[in-house]
């Protein structure tokens, strides 16, 4: 299990049966956070997850790097065959992906089991 804790973003990864989990805690803002993040994904995709859910409920804040963060990942995941979904998105950062008009890009889901097959 990956573990990084900068001052304002906190994520770890979480394996699943059929995918991975990542809880986001803090802000999603600039760099060098959005880069640490980035760094990280990158090892997830060599292991060609069929699902990603990233746990929002206790992001407080995302930028347009962020949500660039997640378009991208949205993109390589798709070309592998794999499936981006976000989880408990607060209201705060739901309003931004409003604004940028992402929301009909990406798979909002209400709990983080909604995101997998049944067992």
């Amino acid at each position: 299990m990956a573990e990084y804790t900068p001052s304002s973003l906190q994520f770890t990864l979480e394996q699943r049966p059929g995918g991975l989990v990542i809880p986001l805690v803090g802000q999603l803002g600039l760099p060098p956070h959005t880069d640490k993040l980035q760094i990280e994904l990158v090892k997830v995709y060599r292991q060609c997850p069929k699902i990603l859910v990233f746990d929002m409920s206790q992001l407080t804040f995302v930028s347009s790097l962020g949500i660039g963060i997640f378009a991208d990942a949205s993109r390589t995941l798709r070309r592998n065959a794999g499936k981006l979904k976000l989880c408990c998105v607060q209201p705060k950062v739901m309003e931004v992906f409003e604004r940028t008009r992402m929301t009909a890009i990406f798979e909002f889901i209400d709990k983080i089991e909604d995101g997998f097959p049944p067992a």
